[in-house]
């Protein structure tokens, strides 16, 4: 089964206004480079094409780009689609700023580091 690097976008990789994080940024470029990285974020999906384009300018391959829908809550939507992932793909790492998501993800034991929202 292939390994993939799940990460969520705002809090982890950008904060306010899409200001990248450094820390975080150049470890998932590095870790990039033996594992695609897939990005899950509770955007909405209209915003899709600047989402992805920003994610290019910050010189991340994406391999996915995964967006909520309908969806009503980030827990929810993150638990779902985490189990989906899982179907196919081995998580090597999760990267995520809501202690909540942190903690179901290690519910479906899915390796999780915790990012707190706000330092570099």
């Amino acid at each position: 089964m292939e390994r993939i690097v799940v990460c969520d976008i705002d809090g982890v990789v950008c904060l306010m206004d899409d200001q990248p994080r450094p820390s975080v940024s150049t470890i998932l470029r590095e870790l990039q480079r033996h594992m695609p990285l897939v990005f899950v974020t509770f955007r909405h999906h209209d915003r899709y094409l600047d989402t992805m384009n920003w994610l290019q300018a910050q010189q991340f391959n994406v391999r996915n780009l995964i967006m909520r829908g309908r969806s009503a809550r980030p827990l929810t939507f993150k638990r779902e689609t985490l189990e989906w992932l899982m179907l196919d793909f081995e998580i090597g790492l999760f990267f995520e700023d809501d202690p909540d998501v942190c903690r179901m993800a290690r519910e479906l034991a899915v390796p999780t580091v915790y990012v707190p929202y706000g330092e570099q």
